[in-house]
């Protein structure tokens, strides 16, 4: 069961105009929804696949217009199986490469750690954080294997980690939120073992 777009492609390619997102709380369900998407909007279909829990995942990319087109098709085709959905125009680069597992290996002198109950919101989260301040995403986990939920981690100075993780709050309404948190100087032997980076001591 995949957590991330690398089983179909390696994300080498430019991110597209926007990403579009459907999260369905049926399998089933999905296959209508992809269906309908499709028949509506000249998109590029990334990835449609089932999820811990029974989710399934719907990602579509292509030009703005497009993707908004094949969203409008897929919410009313989702009916009461719609967990979450999400219109993304010009997602953050490091987001793109994130979906793939590709990730920034820097050193860190804090986390931002931010769950949620659905991919989309995590998603989005990330984006928001990503783009309000500078900081690196670290680690972002799609469903698989952890009851449906997902989370994402990024790094950077403590003051960024701090100002991304409070945008994500701003953006993401507190119901959908389980759990977040920032680490100052996290300690080598977790951050190489859960991300496979190296902490900076030094500044604390």
């Amino acid at each position: 069961m995949p957590n991330d777009l690398r089983h179909i492609g390696n994300g080498d390619s430019a991110p597209s105009e926007a990403l579009g997102v459907i999260e369905l709380g049926t399998i089933i369900r999905g296959y209508r929804v992809l269906d309908a998407m499709v028949k509506r909007s000249p998109i590029t279909v990334r990835a449609a696949y089932p999820v811990s829990t029974g989710k399934f995942l719907i990602f579509v990319e292509g030009g703005v217009a497009e993707v908004d087109e094949a969203m409008q098709a897929g919410r009313p085709a989702a009916g009461n199986q719609l967990l979450a959905d999400l219109f993304l125009p010009y997602c953050h680069p490091q987001l793109w490469d994130g979906l793939f597992q590709k990730f920034k290996r820097t050193p860190i002198d804090a986390l931002g750690l931010f769950e949620c109950h659905t991919v989309v919101d995590a998603i989005l989260g990330a984006d928001v954080a990503l783009k309000a301040a500078e900081v690196n995403l670290a680690a972002l986990h799609l469903a698989a294997g952890i009851g449906g939920r997902a989370y994402f981690v990024v790094s950077g100075e403590l003051f960024d980690a701090e100002a991304a993780i409070e945008a994500a709050l701003d953006r993401i309404d507190e119901p959908r939120i389980i759990e977040h948190d920032v680490l100052c100087a996290p300690h080598d032997d977790m951050t190489l073992e859960l991300l496979g980076l190296q902490t900076v001591h030094e500044k604390y």
